[in-house]
């Protein structure tokens, strides 16, 4: 029991069954996974160093095996220039806070209902999988939502306008105000409208 992390049922799925969902927690061996270079920080002086380093003289190849030697050798020698040489991209994919375990099963179902469409693009599956989409894009605004009152509702005066400003990803001009397009006369028509007292007691 102790291995099991998740459990849950889905009951929107394609077929008359819902589907029990179990994540476990078990040792895998991982496949080995070939590392991203980072090309645009290449050093090149040290990758045609070594390179050239061993000086190999190709010039005197004879029969299939010498060429089959000579290739594994270059082969060889180029894996280890790039070693030294470039060094290794590091991606780094963090998990976006607002989401829960309920997007990922609505996720799974929009993929089901897209992989449906294009296999059998009937009526049904067409509008079955146009709902379950803008299904899916509801729950991500909700979820946003629900994430950012949390957050303002945690901050404080200090960091309130931090929390605004990262969640404000829409950067919107704001219009000419009675005629004036500069930003101190911008400033000063919302500082008179919104504190009129204060403005005439100075």
């Amino acid at each position: 029991m102790q291995s099991i992390l998740t459990l849950a049922v889905d009951h929107d799925t394609t077929s008359d069954h819902s589907t029990v969902i179990i994540t476990l927690s078990l040792p895998s061996a991982l496949a080995r996974t070939i590392p991203r270079r980072c090309w645009p920080k290449a050093n090149w002086e040290t990758f045609n160093s070594k390179i050239q380093s061993p000086k190999m003289d190709l010039s005197q190849l004879q029969g299939m095996d010498d060429t089959l030697r000579a290739v594994t050798n270059i082969t060889r020698l180029i894996h280890e220039a790039v070693d030294e040489a470039v060094p290794v991209r590091t991606t780094q994919k963090t998990a976006a806070p607002w989401w829960n375990h309920s997007l990922t099963l609505a996720k799974q179902s929009v993929k089901r209902a897209d992989r449906q469409a294009r296999l059998h693009p009937t009526d049904v599956n067409l509008k079955d999988s146009q709902y379950k989409r803008h299904k899916w894009s509801i729950l991500v605004r909700n979820a946003k939502t629900a994430y950012r009152i949390h957050q303002l509702e945690a901050t404080s005066t200090r960091t309130v306008w931090k929390t605004i400003q990262h969640h404000n990803t829409h950067h919107k001009p704001i219009p000419p105000l009675q005629g004036r397009s500069d930003f101190k006369g911008k400033c000063e028509l919302l500082r008179n409208s919104l504190f009129p007292t204060v403005n005439m007691e100075q």
